[in-house]
C-alpha cells in the first residue's frame, strides 16, 4: 500500500490545494479496527515507526491518508494535526506541504518534514 502511494507523487496531480485538520491515525489499525484516540497512541506511534501509512480523521469521520514518510510523524500520532496540501484527484489521498500539531496550550507547532517530500510550490503563507 505504501508503494502505491509514495508512486502517485510521480503522477501529475490534478488536485485541489486545501487544509485539513483532525486527528493523525496509522490507517491500519483504523480500517480494520476503527481504533484511534490517546489510548492507541503507542500503537498508532510503533505502525508508524515500522512504515504503516498514516492518515488524519476528520471530526466528519471522513479520512485522508498521507503521501509523506509515516516515520516522521510517529511521534504526533493521536494528536490534533492541520494539514495542508494537494489532494489527488478522485481520491482520499493528500500530499502535505505543511503539517502541524496543536500543542496542550492551543499553539501548532510546524512538523519538520524529510526535505525530498516537500513540495517545491510552497507559498509563504503555507508555512
Amino acid at each position: 500500500m505504501a508503494v502505491g502511494l509514495f508512486a502517485a507523487t510521480a503522477l501529475a496531480v490534478e488536485g485541489t490545494t486545501s487544509t485539513i485538520t483532525g486527528e493523525l491515525v496509522d490507517m491500519g489499525c483504523y480500517l480494520k479496527s476503527g481504533m484511534h484516540g490517546a489510548g492507541h497512541a503507542t500503537c498508532g506511534a510503533n505502525c508508524a515507526k515500522a512504515g504503516m501509512p498514516v492518515g488524519v480523521l476528520e471530526d466528519n469521520g471522513k479520512v485522508y491518508t498521507l503521501d509523506v514518510p509515516s516515520k516522521a510523524l510517529a511521534p504526533e500520532m493521536a494528536k490534533t494535526v492541520r494539514v495542508t496540501g494537494e489532494i489527488f484527484k478522485g481520491t482520499d489521498v493528500i500530499m502535505p506541504t505543511t503539517i502541524r500539531v496543536q500543542g496542550e496550550e492551543g499553539t501548532w507547532t510546524k512538523v519538520k518534514l524529510p526535505e525530498k517530500f516537500v513540495r517545491k510550490f510552497e507559498t509563504p503563507a503555507m508555512k
